[in-house]
Order: structure tokens, then C-alpha cells, then sequence
């Protein structure tokens, strides 16, 4: 698919520029070394909405996202200086090192590649604030920008105490507050990529999704780290491009998949095409007696479930707060969800965990429902 894009070079109406170089025409040759994953998404966008357009990319592989906001703009965050505030009251940097030495020591004797030192509170360790944005984003903010596509932060933010979700509201605003263009849309891919199982392994799109499994024996308690980068779409004008059924990995092979999805995105949101560009999303759940009704948005064509005999993914707890595997039924555009072994439900899970392929909740339109839990 991507080598079949690249092939049909030369495209007139689309330039490339890559950090603080120079634009260049979208040539076999120009884009060689550029991002697979920005190109195909430039390409079908101008294929869809036939005018020209610039790429400009500023990328750099499993790095930490707080090597991408200027440090002026983590300064003046409130919320990451209360997280980073707190978090220093209870970080002993010197005890930290005396482990990162260790740990360096062993894996110099194994021939494997060194953890990160651990970075006072507010640093990163092992390098600085900012110091990609300054390389590869300042350079651009004299050119015009319709909107950001994201796919950075596998490395985590690299700041301790200060989570995903607070780390990348103060990028969003600061590069906003920086390029001085409004709130322009902010797209980021879903992390971690994979997870999840496809509808359609046979789709271009898809191909790379992992396979469908049974439910395991326990209800998995790992799903932190996913809601995270979930959260993010709560800050304005943000939306997620969906990644869990495009194949794992920090560099997944599938590379024009993630671009098609991010376009679907950007048609649907910033260009307003009739296009179900979001994955089910959940809405609101309502406790009815012994059961759960739980409501979605983007529910597109409608529900459905894919592989299997049944719909699973969904777990049910009650007073003591443990969650047992649910039965779940498909009802119009709601799911109900109940257990046999929990007569008063007070909280439900979905697909909360770190590899879900196990659940296979989706819409008709062949987009998976986003994980989410109805307890803190």
C-alpha cells in the first residue's frame, strides 16, 4: 500500500519540509527518508480535498514528549507545576541514581542498552526540556498551519510525576500560544500502538492487527497507561486517531494504515466530511436493577460484535470492588451488561488493559470501542 503510494511520484500539489531545511517537491526522490506515516496521510488528504498541501515534519523516533514543548510553556502550566510540585516532595534524587548506576553497570556487562538517568524533578534525565522543539518545531512557526498530526511520546513524557495527559495539555496550548493561530486542531495517534484485534483482518488498513483471543482467566487490572493517552482528547479541539487494530510495536510496520486513520480524522473533524472517523466512545451508563446499560457515542451504522460466538471484553463489579468477566447483549445502540455472580453492580470495565484483543466490541463501521471504566 505505502510502496504503491511512494511509486506514484511525483505529486505537484504537495511540498515537504523537514525540520529547519527547505521545502521540497514531492518527489520519489524527496521523499525518500520522509515520514511514511505523515506522507500517506498528506496524500490522501490532498486526493480528497484537491488543493495543495505542505508537510512539514518534525520527528524523532521513542522519544519522550517533554523533549517537544518549549520550556517556557511547561513553566507557565499550572497543572505540571502542581504535578511536578508534588511529585518532588516524596523523589529522592540521589537514591534514584544510586539505582540508574546499578542498572547502567548491568547493562554494559550484558551488552544492552542503558536506562535513562533519572532527571531532577521538572528535568528529564539525560538530556533537556524542549531541546527537540527548539531543533525542529520553532523552526517552523513562521509558516501558516492548518493543524498538528502527533505520534510522538512512546518514551513516555521523561518528566516524573507529571502524567501524559497533563504533560501534552501544556504542549497543545503552548505550541498554540506560540504559533499564534487560535486553537488550530490537534490530531495525535493513539498510544501504545496495537492491542487490540481488528474487524477486518483482511483490510489494507488492518492487516497488521493482532489477532483475536479468548478472554483470559482473570480480568487484567493494566489499563492506566491507556486511558491516559484516552484523556488526552478531553483537552479543546483534540481528537485520536485509532491505532489498537493496526499492529503493535513503537515502529509498526503498517505505516500508511496509521495515515489513512488520521485522515479519516481530519476529514471528519476539521473538514467536516460525513465520514465515522471516531472509534464507540462511551457516553453514559445507567444501573438497572441487577444490570447495566451502558450508552455510546459514534455509534456510526451501529453496534456490533466480530469474531467469537458472543460479545466480551466487558467486566462488573459491586460493593467489594472486585471485577469479574461480564455477559454482555447488544441492545439497539446500548449494551447491557450483567453478571449471575453480582446482584448490585455498582461499577463496569471495558477492554481496560494493556493487550484487549480479547474484546471485540465495535461499531458497523468496522472501528473498535475505545477502553473505559465507570470507577476511579
Amino acid at each position: 500500500m505505502l510502496a504503491a503510494i511512494v511509486a506514484a511520484a511525483p505529486y505537484p500539489t504537495i511540498r515537504l519540509l523537514k525540520g529547519n531545511g527547505r521545502w521540497q517537491e514531492a518527489t520519489q526522490q524527496g521523499v525518500s527518508g520522509f515520514s511514511a506515516l505523515l506522507f500517506s496521510f498528506g496524500v490522501r488528504l490532498q486526493k480528497e480535498l484537491d488543493v495543495p498541501v505542505g508537510l512539514m515534519l518534525g520527528a524523532v523516533g521513542g522519544t519522550a514528549s517533554g523533549y517537544w514543548l518549549s520550556e517556557e510553556a511547561l513553566k507557565n502550566d499550572a497543572a505540571c507545576q502542581a504535578a511536578i510540585k508534588k511529585f518532588a516532595a516524596t523523589f529522592n534524587y540521589e537514591e534514584e541514581m544510586k539505582k540508574y548506576e546499578k542498572a547502567a553497570a548491568d547493562a554494559k556487562a550484558q551488552n544492552k542498552r542503558a536506562p535513562r538517568p533519572p532527571g531532577k524533578s521538572g528535568e528529564i534525565g539525560g538530556g533537556k526540556v524542549g531541546r527537540l522543539y527548539e531543533a525542529l518545531i520553532r523552526p517552523m512557526i513562521p509558516f501558516g498551519i492548518r493543524g498538528v498530526l502527533w505520534d510522538q511520546g512512546e518514551a513516555g513524557t521523561g518528566l516524573g510525576g507529571v502524567d501524559q495527559f497533563t504533560l501534552m495539555g501544556a504542549l497543545i496550548r503552548g505550541w498554540r500560544n506560540e504559533w499564534r493561530q487560535g486553537e488550530f486542531p490537534f490530531i495525535y495517534v493513539e498510544k501504545p500502538s496495537g492491542g487490540g484485534c481488528a474487524w477486518n483482518p483482511d483490510d489494507p488498513v488492518t492487516n497488521k492487527g493482532q489477532p483475536f483471543e479468548p478472554l483470559p482467566a482473570k480480568v487484567p487490572n493494566d489499563g492506566g497507561y491507556v486511558e491516559t493517552h484516552i484523556r488526552i482528547m478531553r483537552h479543546p479541539n483534540t481528537a485520536m486517531a485509532i491505532s489498537s487494530d493496526l499492529g503493535p510495536n513503537t515502529h509498526p510496520t503498517n505505516k500508511s494504515g496509521y495515515g489513512h486513520r488520521a485522515t479519516d480524522v481530519a476529514l471528519g473533524m476539521v473538514y467536516g466530511k460525513k465520514i465515522e472517523y471516531y472509534r464507540l466512545l462511551y457516553a453514559s451508563h445507567a444501573i438497572e436493577g441487577g444490570k447495566v446499560r451502558v450508552k455510546f457515542t459514534h455509534v456510526g451504522q451501529g453496534l456490533a460484535f466480530k469474531h467469537g460466538d458472543k460479545l466480551q471484553g466487558f467486566a462488573i463489579a459491586g460493593d467489594d470492588k472486585v471485577f469479574r468477566w461480564a455477559d454482555a447483549k447488544i441492545a439497539g445502540d446500548t449494551v447491557v451488561v450483567s453478571s449471575a455472580a453480582v446482584a448490585k453492580p455498582v461499577a463496569i470495565r471495558y477492554a481496560w488493559a494493556s493487550k484487549r484483543t480479547w474484546a471485540n466490541l465495535f461499531n458497523k463501521d468496522g472501528l473498535p470501542a475505545i477502553p473505559f471504566r465507570t470507577d476511579q
